[in-house]
Formats: C-alpha cells, sequence, structure tokens
C-alpha cells in the first residue's frame, strides 16, 4: 500500500492544491486499511494438550492450554484398592508435575502415581461396633474411639484372637490387611464404705475407711482417694483419714480400671482437738479446774478432748513447767495468753506462731534445736537457755528487754534491732560473730559473753560490735568485754557512734575500743 503512494508521487502527477488534500485524506485511508488486514490476518496462538495417563485408574479427559499458561488440575482418578498420590512428568513416576507453577509450553503426557492401602477391621468381641479403616501402605492407623461393653472395661486392642499381643497405633505401620481383636476386663461396678457418716468429729483423729469392691473378681480393684478439702481433712492412698482443722470435707474412693465409679463420705471436723500428750492433756485439765471451769468434752470416741472455743478465751498465764511434757500440740488454740512457762520438759519442738499475745515465754530448759518466734513481736523477756539452738532471729522482737540464750549452741547472734535490751546472756555458746548494736540504753545492766560458763565459752568469738553509748557509760559491759579479750584474744571490737531507728544506720564513725583503756583514739585503727 505505501509502495502505491510512493509511485503516484514518483510518476510524475502534478496536484493542485485542492488535489492534495484529497491526496491526504487517500493516504489515511490506504494506511488504516493497511492496519487492519495486518491484524486480522496475525497467526492464531498456540494451544498445547496435556494427556493423562492414569495407570490402571479411572479415565481422565485430555485438556486444551494456551502456550504459557498454568493447566488446571482435574479431578483425582481413583483406584480400588489404591490411594492417588499425584500427577508425574515421566513413566518412571519421579517427578511430580507442579499445577500451582508450572506452565505449558509443548504436548506432555502426565502419569498418575498410586499407593496400595489396606483395610484395619476392628473385632470388638460382643463390644459396641468400631467401623473399619483405610490406611496407605507404611502409614500408622489412627486409634479409633474405644468401644463399650456393659460391665466390662476396654483393656486394648491385639493382634490375635487369643488377646496375647497388644498392637500399638503409636509405633506400629500398616503393611497388609489386618483385623485387630478387642481385650475387655471385668469392671468394677460397685464401692461400698464401713462408715458412712463422720458427723462431728475433733482435729487430729486418725479414721480408717475401709472399701470393699464388687464384683470381687473385677480385674483391677485399686481405688484412687481424694479429699475435697485437704485444709480440713488428709486421706493416704489406702484410705486413712487424718482430721486437721474445723470444717466440712469430701473423702471420695474411685476406681482406678476406668470404670469411673466412685462412692464418697463427709467428714464434718467440730471446734475440739484431741491434746495427744497425755501430761500435758492432764496439767490442763488441773489448770482448768484451779480456775473453776472445764476445757474438755467428751466428743465422738474420745473422752477429754480440748474445746478450742473455751481454750481460745483463756487469758493470761499458762504454767506447765516441769512436768514431763514431750509434745505441745494444742497450745496454738491458747491465742489469747500472755505468758507461757513451759520450761524444764522433755520438748524437742515448740510452735508459738499462733501465740501472737505472748509478752515472756520460758521455754528454757528442753531440747529444742529450733525456735520461731517472728510473729511474737509483742515478746519482752525470752528465756531460751539450756536447749540445743543453733540459730536464733530476734529482729522482730524490738520490745524484747531480756534475753537468755546460753548454752545453746549458737554461731552467730544479732541483737541490733533490739533497742530496749537490758539484760543479754549468751554465754557458753560457740559464737564467732555477735552484733550488740542494739544495746543502746545506760541502764544495760546483765551482759554475759564469757563469763559464768565453762568449756570454750565463745572462745572463738573474732567480732563484736557495739554501740559507744552502752560501750563506754555502762561499766558492766565494759567489763565483761574485758573479760572477753583475756578468752577470745583474736577478738576485734568496733565501737558505733550514729544514731537511726532501730539502732541503725551508724554511719558517723567506726572506732576500735580497747576496753582495758576505754579509749579507742589511741588504737592503731582511726576513727572514720
Amino acid at each position: 500500500m505505501l509502495n502505491t503512494i510512493s509511485y503516484l508521487a514518483n510518476v510524475g502527477f502534478y496536484f493542485t492544491k485542492q488535489h492534495r488534500k484529497g491526496l491526504k485524506l487517500l493516504t489515511f485511508i490506504l494506511l488504516s486499511l493497511s492496519f487492519f488486514a495486518g491484524e486480522c490476518l496475525s497467526p492464531a496462538p498456540t494451544k498445547f494438550t496435556i494427556t493423562f495417563n492414569s495407570n490402571e485408574g479411572s479415565a481422565v479427559a485430555s485438556i486444551t492450554v494456551t502456550s504459557g499458561n498454568k493447566a488446571t488440575k482435574p479431578t483425582d482418578p481413583t483406584r480400588a484398592n489404591y490411594v492417588f498420590v499425584g500427577w508425574y512428568k515421566e513413566t518412571e513416576l519421579t517427578t511430580a508435575f507442579n499445577f500451582d507453577t508450572e506452565t505449558i509450553t509443548a504436548n506432555i503426557t502426565l502419569y498418575a502415581k498410586w499407593a496400595i492401602t489396606y483395610t484395619v477391621t476392628f473385632n470388638s468381641n460382643e463390644g459396641s461396633a468400631v467401623a473399619s479403616i483405610t490406611v496407605t501402605s507404611g502409614n500408622k492407623a489412627t486409634k479409633p474411639t474405644d468401644p463399650t461393653r456393659a460391665n466390662y472395661v476396654f483393656v486394648g486392642w491385639y493382634k490375635d484372637p487369643e488377646l496375647t499381643t497388644a498392637f500399638n497405633f503409636d509405633t506400629e505401620t500398616i503393611t497388609a490387611n489386618i483385623t485387630l481383636y478387642a481385650k475387655w476386663a471385668i469392671a468394677v461396678t460397685s464401692i461400698a464404705f464401713d462408715k458412712t457418716t463422720l458427723s462431728e468429729t475433733y482435729i487430729g483423729k486418725k479414721i480408717q475407711i475401709t472399701a470393699t469392691v464388687s464384683p470381687a473378681n473385677a480385674a483391677n480393684k485399686y481405688l484412687t482417694w481424694t479429699s475435697s478439702n485437704e485444709t480440713v481433712a488428709s486421706v493416704t492412698t489406702d484410705g486413712l483419714i487424718t482430721t486437721l482443722a474445723k470444717g466440712d470435707a469430701t473423702i471420695t474412693a474411685t476406681s482406678k480400671d476406668g470404670s469411673k465409679i466412685s462412692t464418697s463420705v463427709t467428714v464434718n471436723v467440730g471446734p475440739y482437738f484431741y491434746i495427744p500428750d497425755a501430761n500435758f492433756r492432764n496439767k490442763l485439765k488441773g489448770i482448768a479446774a484451779a480456775n473453776k471451769t472445764s476445757w474438755f468434752s467428751n466428743i465422738d470416741d474420745k473422752e477429754n478432748v480440748l474445746d478450742i472455743t473455751k481454750a481460745n478465751e483463756f487469758t493470761g498465764t499458762l504454767d506447765v513447767k516441769s512436768s514431763d511434757i514431750a509434745n505441745l500440740s494444742g497450745i496454738e488454740y491458747f491465742t489469747a495468753i500472755t505468758n507461757l512457762y513451759c520450761y524444764s520438759n522433755q520438748l524437742t519442738s515448740l510452735d508459738v506462731s499462733k501465740n501472737a499475745a505472748l509478752t515472756n515465754l520460758w521455754c528454757n530448759s528442753n531440747l529444742l534445736k529450733s525456735l520461731d518466734v517472728s510473729n511474737n513481736v509483742d515478746l519482752t523477756i525470752l528465756y531460751c537457755n539450756g536447749n540445743q539452738l543453733k540459730s536464733l532471729d530476734v529482729s522482730n522482737n524490738v520490745d524484747l528487754t531480756t534475753l537468755w540464750c546460753f548454752s545453746n549452741l549458737l554461731t552467730s547472734l544479732d541483737v541490733s534491732k533490739n533497742v530496749r535490751l537490758k539484760t543479754l546472756w549468751c554465754n557458753e555458746n560457740q559464737l564467732t560473730s555477735l552484733d550488740l548494736r542494739g544495746m543502746r540504753s545506760s541502764s544495760v545492766s546483765g551482759l554475759k559473753i564469757t563469763t559464768g560458763g565453762a568449756g570454750t565459752n565463745n572462745s572463738g568469738l573474732t567480732s563484736i560490735k557495739i554501740h559507744k553509748s552502752v560501750g563506754i557509760i555502762t561499766s558492766a559491759v565494759n567489763t565483761e568485754l574485758k573479760e572477753v579479750k583475756k578468752l577470745a584474744t583474736s577478738v576485734q571490737i568496733d565501737v558505733y557512734d550514729g544514731e537511726g531507728t532501730n539502732a541503725s544506720p551508724y554511719t558517723h564513725s567506726i572506732c576500735d575500743y580497747n576496753p582495758d583503756t576505754g579509749d579507742e583514739a589511741t588504737n592503731p585503727r582511726a576513727c572514720k
């Protein structure tokens, strides 16, 4: 077309102005026709065929795909006793075809890959029916829901009718058709207790519950015992109940065989406590009689059971000294007493954490290896000498004025918080450090560290800390420090000069102190 236009221009035709306008129009028309003809006559896009070889599976129709496009994955074929794995590019079935990413650029045949499947059949042996399942070769079978059978518990699935070899669903793979057989055991159908009511008993009682399991030939007669409130009553694995506090608790026994059979009994614990130590019990009866009252009742199967309500109401002094008492259990219910004299007994332990009103505690001359007075913040006098204590914490007892802790096994003692302390006897121990900074009153009159004892008597002391106001002003303290220096020759005595609540902090100065001269300034170490 363009050649035609060029020819017309070259043959020598001459046009007028009007003719030139017509020529332009003709040129435009011819160019448009040329473009249209080119578009209509361009070659059609290439299409390719995908053929599916289902390898003995159901037929899958071929599909046509435009070159460069992705193929739409057809519906999977089926084949009896096989599961379809996927479409592969070659007959050897080594390279899978990916319909999501691969484009078609030529005719192609895809080949179906199959995996054989096997059937797992379940024989429930008179139990509820369990449907068979199909599993791909080499895979694990999914364990079905356990079957049920009246008055039996399901034990598991076995490989043989004789039920000798269990099948393990977690580890075993399926490589052939298999039948599994249900194994059953005779179930527990009922549990009976020898006691059906346990009303208003006392704290500290032990109650043995005997459970009878039916039928007698049940395969697994073991029971699980539980308490609904273990602060009120605990129970052991063989049904022994121990009552611990006032309140109600339900004791339940449940079969372990899977039948979930259970039975229960409720324990009602009243405000009563049986004093286990006969000497303590008799001493309390005498004190009650002297006060023209009674603290004891006959409850359940016991006589002389302590009435906790009456014990709570008692105030004043409880004097049980020198009574050959080995166990002071029950003292915790005398919550309002202010004085407790329990010295010269056979006590190996003492719990006064509930006796918060105590101001005087005399527990000396026993066999105590530990003593916790952290809750007794109102204590002013503590006699705990003559025991086997290895440690003693009196940091909470800021009102303490007298502390006798001699004749123990203490290795350290800190009374830096005890700003009202006037008398301290800590001799006859194994002290290596002693912090006396709390003793700041000029009225301190009683201090025994090494005097008045025998044996080593704290001869291993290496450090004593004391406040200046006591070490210098009080002659009794200074005299004792001189005796310390004679016995514990390696001891370093530091004098602190400072003010603060509960004797701390001591920030003003720290000096060596020489009780022989009474002058810390002459010592080698300068005040800091």
